[in-house]
């Protein structure tokens, strides 16, 4: 016996009250404006920075997190940063107009057996 059953009508049956269909450029927006659910981005935006950033050290791969006024860089590598580069960062979100917190920012790559500290930089507006 052959099942003709379609799942996929089914299920748009199903959900049709909850699909809207629209043209509304708007839709989306705030994935492009820097939103990504956990707040909304700060004044030049968590995204625009770390592009501006990727764009600026196409070498390094790191993470960008802000939070309120502040933010913190993690640069995602299991060696420690040149101080060229280190100081290349610093002095470039600076530029922007940031301050860094050269107490909580290291350079440095450490670990003790089940941690990893990896080298970051923590900034505020």
């Amino acid at each position: 016996m052959k099942d003709n059953f379609d799942i996929h009508a089914w299920n748009l049956n199903r959900y049709k009250e909850m699909i809207v269909e629209t043209d509304d450029p708007t839709i989306g927006a705030e994935l492009e404006a820097g939103m990504d659910g956990t707040g909304v981005a700060e004044a030049e935006g968590n995204g625009s920075l770390e592009s501006s950033l990727h764009a600026k050290f196409p070498s390094l791969d790191f993470y960008v997190n802000t939070f309120g006024d502040k933010g913190e860089i993690t640069i995602r590598q299991k060696r420690d940063v040149s101080e060229e580069d280190f100081n290349a960062l610093t002095s470039f979100l600076e530029d922007k107009g940031y301050t860094v917190d050269y107490e909580q920012s290291y350079r440095d790559f450490d670990y003790d057996d089940d941690r990893y500290w990896m080298p970051r930089i923590r900034f505020k507006q």
